[in-house]
């Protein structure tokens, strides 16, 4: 009895010492390296890359958020992928060549990253000889160093920001307008920097050339760093984040960043007519009768009437002169006294956005099975210009071509069922717009299994405003993009067959004086694996047009305008969830919150 007395105070003793020792421990040793892929590494664009992250310790984690570019792309739980030996895959497919940065935050509680990796890539068009074969993991153990992982060097790699020197926080620059961005930094490590890079990490880019070389920095050296940036289009505060990248593919040092603003449009004055009832008439000397309203003059069945001073009535120019007279005199060339009005001023108004509005128009259309028609709704009628348009299809329908044509939009749609369909097709007609609208159209070549990212400007001095596409020709083509970037309508398109392939892109510009201000609202919304999800974009009193990021595997099955805005309804066909980017193009400054419903 007395050694199992012991034996108790023994364990109570140790379990006391391991909670105190527990007290003292670091409250989070997490840790998250990406072991495929590794820094420096060529990706194939348009292809599923499985991005794997370890961590340490193993389950210690409640989710992990994988971010391109700064933009987070997805989010798992130990639920939805529980991995193995710490061991989690993110599915992702690159729909953007260049330069990439993947970044994969831990969370262990609360909204603050435990720990983070990131790794800077190359997504670029590869052929199949060119395509790496999917790496094949080795099962880490306790002394296994991970995959990717560099040996510590013998110099220490570090860099400090010295001077803001151009371009100050909350800068205000006019839309679009190109400026210069310079940082001083010092090399305060013991590492020369040779090959060493600025890159993006997050935020605004802005038309930043990522990755930037930087020139060769000895040890303790600044080096003045600068990018050409252009301004966005439209209002709002802007921010972009860069980084100091070793050649060993390592972020060193703080972020970089730049923020700006861009007011919003200014309201133009609207002239008030001065000049109006109020304006001082000038008579004609004939007679000192004046009209007037408030006062008739009595006229007396004798001779020449005389006007007398006292009988001179006050002119009231606020109403209209009413002609009763009360004798009924003779009528004489005489007596008939013309008091002609001249305004001295007569001012007209200018147009103003105030003026401007859109009118919906939408027809229903019947699509036979198995066929392929163009359906068009014009802006004849309301006396507008066709400036956007849109469409409501159903399930097993395949959108085509989405364009301007002759004041109208039209669609052309697929229908692959068995059974006849309707289809709703809608147009944006912009009335009260006193300029031109004209069109950009190119056809392009897309060659197999690649991929174009096509830019259309004005042709002419104007403002892009609209766009669309064409691919009636080219069945295995997939619209990825189709949004305004700047001022240039950009669209992007892959070729899913081996052969060379074409197709048209269209870009709808304004032109004219009193040319409106835009606002544009961007989003990204996440749609589960297998789910639909309608998404409405709120962004200002007058809807212009509506554009669209969407990857492979995401169908859209509706785009419409609203009363300020635009709809759409998306429908994820993988099993995977997948980001959706929506674009409403409005003219005004009323933000509204968006709306989502399933």
């Amino acid at each position: 009895m007395k050694k199992r007395t012991i034996i108790i105070l023994i364990a109570a003793f140790l379990l006391l010492a391991v909670g105190l020792l527990a007290c003292n421990l670091p409250r989070s040793n997490a840790s998250v390296a990406i072991l495929n892929p590794i820094s420096g590494q060529s990706i194939p664009a348009f292809l599923e890359y499985q991005v794997t992250s370890q961590i340490k310790p193993e389950g210690n984690w409640s989710r992990i958020e994988l971010y391109i570019n700064g933009e987070l792309t997805r989010l798992d739980t130990p639920d939805t992928n529980p991995g193995t030996f710490g061991l989690v895959l993110q599915p992702w497919i690159p729909t953007k060549e260049g330069p990439t940065m993947i970044e994969v935050k831990l969370y262990q509680r609360g909204s603050t990253p435990a720990a983070t990796a990131q790794v800077a890539v190359l997504v670029k068009i590869m052929s199949e000889q060119e395509i790496p074969p999917t790496p094949t993991l080795i099962t880490p153990t306790a002394a296994a160093t991970p995959t990717g992982t560099t040996t510590p060097p013998a110099c220490t790699m570090s860099a400090v920001l010295i001077q803001d020197l151009s371009i100050p926080d909350g800068t205000i620059l006019k839309p679009g307008q190109q400026f210069t961005k310079t940082w001083r930094v010092q090399n305060n490590g013991t590492c020369d920097w040779e090959n060493y890079k600025l890159v993006f990490v997050r935020g605004n880019l802005m038309g930043g050339n990522s990755p930037t070389l930087l020139p060769k920095v000895s040890a303790g050296s600044t080096l003045d760093i600068s990018l050409e940036l252009f301004a966005p289009s439209y209002q709002g505060e802007y921010t972009g984040y860069w980084q100091i990248q070793s050649d060993k593919g390592s972020l060193i040092g703080p972020e970089l960043h730049y923020t700006i603003r861009i007011p919003g449009p200014t309201a133009t004055n609207t002239a008030t007519p001065t000049a109006t009832a109020t304006a001082t008439p000038t008579f004609t000397p004939t007679a000192t009768a004046t009209a007037t309203a408030t006062v008739t003059p009595t006229f007396t069945p004798t001779a020449t009437p005389t006007a007398t001073a006292t009988v001179t009535p006050t002119f009231t120019p606020s109403a209209t002169p009413t002609a009763t007279a009360t004798a009924s005199p003779t009528p004489t060339a005489t007596t008939t006294a013309t008091a002609t009005v001249t305004p001295t001023k007569t001012l007209t108004p200018t147009p103003t956005q105030a003026a401007l509005e859109t009118i919906q128009k939408k027809e229903d259309f019947k699509l036979d099975s198995g066929k392929t028609q163009t359906f068009a709704v014009s802006c004849d009628s309301v006396k507008g210009l066709a400036i956007s348009g849109g469409y409501l299809i159903d399930e097993d329908m395949d959108l085509v071509a989405s364009q301007p044509a002759k004041n109208s939009w039209q669609i052309t749609l697929r229908n692959q069922t068995k059974a006849q369909k309707t289809v709703t097709v809608y147009a944006n007609c912009l009335v009260g717009f006193e300029g031109k609208v004209h069109t950009t159209h190119t056809e392009q070549i897309i060659e197999g299994k690649g991929v174009s990212n096509l830019k259309l400007g004005c042709q002419i001095a104007g403002k892009v405003v609209g766009g669309g596409f064409d691919v009636t020709k080219s069945p295995d083509l997939v619209i990825t993009e189709s949004r305004l970037v700047g001022n240039d309508w950009v669209i992007s398109v892959v070729n899913l067959s081996r052969n060379k392939q074409t197709f048209d892109a269209y870009a709808q510009c304004l032109a004219g004086s009193g040319t409106p201000s835009l606002m544009i609202r961007n989003d990204n919304i996440k749609i589960p694996a297998g789910e639909s999800e309608v998404v409405l974009m709120n962004c200002g009193v007058i809807p212009i047009s509506g554009g669209f990021q969407a990857p492979v595997g995401l169908t859209i099955r509706a785009i419409q305008p609203t009363a300020n805005g635009w709809a759409f309804k998306v429908e994820n066909e993988t099993q995977r969830q997948l980001i959706f980017r929506p674009q409403a193009i409005c003219v005004g400054a009323s933000l509204q919150r968006d709306q989502h419903a399933k």
